[in-house]
């Protein structure tokens, strides 16, 4: 389950408080994952935009190619401009809910909730989703026989 405090629900409190802070549970005893708004080890944990200044931008000493290193390999550590994880960049103010959930746009679904970098709804407020106008065939009154048939195009929300 997700965390039970009603703060993780927004997106603002996500933005600012998400893996910044030490999971306090024993080492092995915390299953929660991603799931969990607490980092586990260097590698998982983030920087608070608030308190720290750095850029979306992939340290160098950090990031080569496309594989994240370990964050130790910076000197400058936690006065580096730059991000030196994962969470870092996907959390980050600049980059947070920029692109949508590929989850979400394949099923409609997506097993992060509100621990998810990415979009679940569009700028407009409007959910992202699969379903797609669905064109539903109705009887029109007075009709001869079950083929007289007028179109109309309904857009039905899917609760999914």
């Amino acid at each position: 389950a997700l965390n039970e405090d009603p703060r993780w629900q927004d997106t603002a409190y996500v933005l600012a408080n998400y893996k910044t802070e030490v999971c306090k549970r024993p080492p092995r005893l915390c299953r929660q994952g991603y799931a969990c708004p607490q980092f586990h080890n260097n590698k998982d944990r983030r920087r608070s935009p608030k308190k720290y200044k750095y850029r979306s931008t992939p340290c160098p000493n950090v990031k080569q190619g496309d594989e994240w290193g370990d964050p130790t390999n910076c000197e400058s550590q936690d006065g580096c401009p730059y991000c030196h994880t994962r969470t870092e960049q996907q959390f980050h103010p600049e980059i947070y809910k920029s692109t949508k959930c590929n989850d979400i746009q394949q099923t409609g679904y997506c097993p992060r909730g509100p621990f998810c970098a990415f979009a679940h709804v569009e700028t407009n407020g409007k959910p992202i989703g699969p379903p797609e106008p669905v064109l539903v065939l109705v009887p029109v009154p007075g009709a001869h026989s079950p083929l007289d048939l007028h179109r109309f195009p309904l857009i039905f929300d899917f609760d999914l």
